[in-house]
């Protein structure tokens, strides 16, 4: 898996293992959603969303499903 970093004018690319990648991306998934379980002014920004919010919960679900 390749993995694409952008850090101001620098970017740069490099090969992760796919175990390791699935690992990045699930704690990222489970960082993000603590983040909008915690704080009310973005759920509350999201709730005013039903399809954004659909979307997302669509996306967990098949992500926990695999």
């Amino acid at each position: 898996m390749l993995l694409t970093f952008h850090e101001g004018f620098s970017t740069y690319t490099i090969t992760l293992p796919m175990p390791y990648g699935v690992r990045f991306f699930a704690e990222g998934l489970v960082s993000s959603l603590e983040m909008l379980h915690e704080q009310s002014d973005v759920r509350r920004d999201l709730s005013g969303k039903d399809g954004e919010k659909a979307f997302i919960q669509e996306m967990v679900r098949r992500a926990a499903g695999l």
